[in-house]
């Protein structure tokens, strides 16, 4: 990482987004509930390592993180964001429920909205 990049990261005050860590292998079942870890795919060991080392990592490089943390309300997700910054500085936000629709086949106008929200997001 560029002496540059890292101090312009160690300044603050910018979001960073990340995917949660590996999942184990199939599909969500068709009957996803997100209270139902069972319905989905869950972290694999190695995604537990991965968002362990994920957290340690930015303490080690000295990145400033504010809290809560924001993580979908997929299993895989808030579990990421809990190894990687302690289960009590987490925040579900129902918004990624939306962006995970994104995954669906949506008629083009309810597309257009959600990528439009995303869009808004992100900036």
């Amino acid at each position: 990482m560029s002496r540059l990049l890292l101090d312009f990261l160690r300044k603050g005050g910018l979001i960073i987004y990340a995917r949660h860590g590996e999942a184990t292998v199939g599909r969500d079942l068709p009957n996803l509930t997100f209270q139902n870890c069972l319905t989905q795919r869950n972290l694999s060991e190695k995604g537990r390592r991965q968002a362990i080392y994920y957290g340690e990592i930015l303490r080690y490089i000295q990145i400033p993180i504010n809290f809560p943390v924001a993580a979908s309300p997929l299993c895989r997700t808030i579990e990421t964001a809990q190894l990687a910054f302690g289960s009590g500085n987490v925040q579900v936000d129902l918004f990624w429920v939306e962006v995970y629709k994104l995954s669906e086949s949506l008629p083009s106008g309810e597309r257009q909205r959600i990528l439009n929200r995303l869009q808004s997001a992100i900036e």
